[in-house]
């Protein structure tokens, strides 16, 4: 009866086992018999007794003299490790009742019973190893867990509230990887055990082995609900950077979790944070194709829209790299700037992967080279860095002109009048109406967006500043410079705004002592102009002006000539103005000698012209 079978069970393993309480009985009262023989999995029959909750022979063994209750089979788990990852709580209390059973014995994973338990959710013997006074709450095993690291992991809330309820646990321990329970509580997004932890005190700034957050991890997958309880924690730290250099930010950019993105803007989480590569949010949402998320991140204050990454390059790089028209055509109507160049002394346009990529690129670095030259008076500031260095000031210039264009132009006319930026003006115009709606001001992207609408940058500056002279120092500036010429065609801010029929702006600029007779590089001036175009309350104001005023004391001359050797009149009539015609033939019966009208100038013209013709 002593000898074991091929397994090396003797008779007592198997009926301690299969809990057959009278032939143990009969078993152990023979002479000799060894019951903490090991089979070749070295189990003892109370190993296998307590595994399988065989309460009756567990107590028939504990009675015996000499017994081992804390053998070890060949995974060095003893009957407790084996009662309580099974939930055999009477076998449990059992053998928590003997004197000397080792609570905090480790099986070769260096896992204790607490850890088993832990890991298994059994609550009830989680709760009965927890009362004894010598269980060790933060023991580690192997990969350096405690048993509140893997009753988080898995879930099981019950479990931890009751190693809560321990006053020394350590809350913050590290385990694997370095990490809090709290990471891996919002990591699991279980916001429940989120919660408990937190109340219990846990760091919410936590970093693990690669310096990520509890914070970073939610933001990286997009558990909205854990977001909002960790930003909801006093000291969070919403721009805590990882080993990478990546803020919560770059991590829920980078997979596209729109949710997370705007509630970590919200509370304006720093929109141009840098990682190593020194690449920004921005960058990751050019990179992804996201055009929501894009327009989500411009949508903030103080982007830096031009930002470069260690290579030099910006987000536009990115996007023309990867052939994203789409996003190209958003990042240019907020300002990007083509012309900027990476490390490799590459710029967007050279990275462009087709051709109709290259053509917007083109376009766009065209109208900024002639933004570059345009020079203010005699000064050598371009007007590209005027607006750079004033954009505070612009803000709600552009605003007013958003306005403007609102009213006098729908979209659809706006883009046949500038069909080059149609895409850009699709992409942007109802973002942009819906923000200058929400905002007091508007932001200097919205300046850069009318650099690229197709209009000249000279006449663009005349409709921002100067019928919106808001600022004493910017005033100060146009005022300075009120007759400064565009160096492509020498025209000035009057000529501009006779031509678009502004006649706010017009006496705005003659009453501020815009030159009235200045002329063009086609010698035209602003009466000339006015006429083409047929804006007849800017040539009557201009021709009503009275002898006393000033502006009339240097003497307009109403039969002036171009290049061409055309007059006002001339023009007026030769593009079908005849509401024009008569206000300058009118004019020619005044005896003021400078307004003059020679009536043999008149051209009969019939057809009336849709289009000016200069």
């Amino acid at each position: 009866m002593h000898y074991g079978d091929k397994n090396e069970k003797i008779p007592l393993h198997w009926a301690a086992g299969n809990g057959q309480i009278e032939v143990v009985n009969a078993l152990l009262a023979q002479k000799g018999i060894d019951f903490n023989a090991e089979d070749e999995d070295r189990y003892t029959p109370l190993h296998l007794a307590a595994k399988n909750g065989q309460i009756e022979v567990v107590n028939a063994l504990l009675a015996q003299e000499g017994i081992d209750f804390n053998a070890k089979d060949a995974y060095e788990k003893t009957p407790l490790h084996w009662a309580a990852e099974n939930g055999q709580i009477e076998v449990v209390n059992a053998l928590l009742a003997q004197e000397g059973t080792d609570i905090n014995a480790k099986d070769s994973y260096e896992k204790t019973p607490l850890h088993l338990v832990a890991e298994n959710g059994q609550i009830e013997v989680a709760s009965a190893l927890l009362a004894q006074e010598d269980v060790d709450i933060d023991a580690k095993n192997k990969d350096g867990d405690t048993p509140l690291h893997l009753a988080t992991q898995n879930g099981y809330k019950e479990v931890v509230n009751a190693l809560l309820t321990k006053k020394d646990i350590k809350i913050d321990i590290k385990g694997q990887h370095k990490k809090t329970p709290l990471h891996l509580a919002a990591e699991g997004k279980n916001i429940e055990i989120v919660n408990a932890l937190l109340e219990k005190g846990a760091d919410v700034n936590a970093q693990d082995e690669y310096e990520i957050t509890p914070l970073h991890l939610v933001a990286a997958r997009g558990y909205i609900e854990v977001i909002n309880t960790l930003l909801a924690k006093e000291g969070v730290d919403i721009n805590a950077k990882d080993r990478s250099g990546n803020t919560p930010l770059h991590l829920a950019v980078r997979y596209g979790h729109k949710e997370v993105i705007n509630a970590l803007l919200k509370i304006d989480a720093y929109i141009n944070a840098k990682n190593q590569n020194e690449s920004t949010p921005l960058h990751w949402a050019a990179e992804n194709e996201r055009i929501d998320i894009i327009q989500a991140i411009l949508a903030k204050e103080g982007v830096d829209i031009n930002a470069k990454d260690k290579y030099g390059d910006t987000s536009l790089h990115w996007a023309a790299d990867n052939g994203y028209k789409d996003v190209i055509l958003v990042l240019l109507a907020r300002g990007a700037d083509p012309l900027l160049r990476n490390s490799y002394d590459m710029t967007p346009i050279s990275l462009a992967k087709n051709n109709e990529i290259r053509q917007l690129l083109q376009d766009a670095e065209n109208e900024l080279r002639k933004m570059k030259d345009i020079k203010i008076s005699k000064s050598k500031i371009s007007l590209y860095k005027f607006l750079q260095a004033n954009e505070a000031s612009l803000t709600r210039c552009a605003q007013n002109l958003i306005f403007l264009l609102e009213v006098r132009h729908s979209k659809e006319q706006y883009k046949k009048d500038n069909p080059i930026f149609a895409k850009i003006i699709d992409a942007q115009y109802e973002a942009m109406e819906e923000r200058v709606r929400l905002e007091k001001e508007a932001s200097s992207a919205m300046v850069r967006m009318y650099q690229l609408s197709g209009m000249k940058v000279h006449e663009h500056l005349s409709r921002l500043i100067v019928a919106n002279l808001i600022n004493i120092e910017l005033k100060k500036l146009i005022i300075a410079n009120i007759n400064a010429i565009d160096k492509e065609d020498g025209r000035a801010l009057l000529h501009l705004a006779a031509e678009k029929g502004q006649i706010d702006e017009v006496k705005d600029l003659l009453e501020r002592g815009a030159y009235i007779n200045a002329k063009d590089q086609s010698g035209y001036t602003p009466l000339h102009l006015a006429s083409a175009t047929g804006h007849a309350d800017i040539v009557e104001y201009l021709l009503k002006i009275d002898a006393k005023n000033v502006l009339l004391a240097e003497g307009m001359d109403v039969n002036t000539k171009n290049k061409d050797g055309e007059t006002a009149l001339q023009m007026a009539t030769k593009n079908g103005h005849q509401g024009v015609a008569k206000a300058l033939l009118a004019a020619g019966m005044k005896d003021h000698p400078s307004t003059k009208v020679d009536k043999t100038q008149i051209q009969e013209n019939p057809a009336l012209s849709e289009e000016p013709s200069f």
